[in-house]
């Protein structure tokens, strides 16, 4: 196919994400307690203010795959601040891993004048996912409901949440 119809493609499949960000938010917005609204608002707030970013022209080609990944770090550590760490947010993380390392193939692809089709087709699949994650259920903070756990303790820093992503289920 000519590079014009792939980038054509690419357009129609960032339009796509763009909604799934969207119903990313909408599912955010039931989450049943404090800690994954809290995590799906930090998750969806870092990739509307990407767009926007973007959009506006704040950012140029390649800095957008740069401030794409560092927006996962960023999520990654705002994550972890969560006292409850939940599947959800083990999730997220792995999500953000997987988010940095598309970025890189992202930036790669734009230093090789490559299309964006499968860049943007990647995350596609990341946001679907994302959605799943935000809907399933997780017994340990689903089951008390949304008033079990304050904001107050969402935010309190955890520094266990990183050992809990790299070895769940050691102690």
């Amino acid at each position: 196919m000519e590079s014009s119809v792939l980038d054509l493609y690419a357009d129609v499949v960032e339009l796509l994400n763009a909604g799934l960000i969207f119903i990313i938010l909408l599912v955010g917005l039931v989450q049943p307690s404090a800690p994954r609204l809290f995590s799906a608002f930090v998750f969806v707030g870092a990739s509307i203010g990407l767009i926007i970013a973007d959009k506006i022209g704040l950012l140029s080609d390649y800095m957008l795959y740069m401030s794409s990944a560092l927006a996962s770090v960023l999520v990654m550590i705002i994550l972890s601040a969560s006292v409850l760490v939940s599947s959800v947010v083990l999730t997220l993380h792995k999500i953000c891993l997987v988010a940095i390392l598309l970025n890189l193939g992202g930036y790669i692809t734009y230093e090789l004048d490559l299309s964006y089709l499968g860049y943007n087709l990647s995350f596609t699949i990341l946001y679907i996912i994302t959605i799943l994650t935000l809907i399933k259920k997780d017994g340990r903070s689903d089951a008390r409901g949304f008033g079990s756990n304050s904001w107050r303790s969402t935010v309190s820093y955890n520094f266990h949440s990183w050992s809990n992503l790299v070895f769940k289920g050691k102690k």
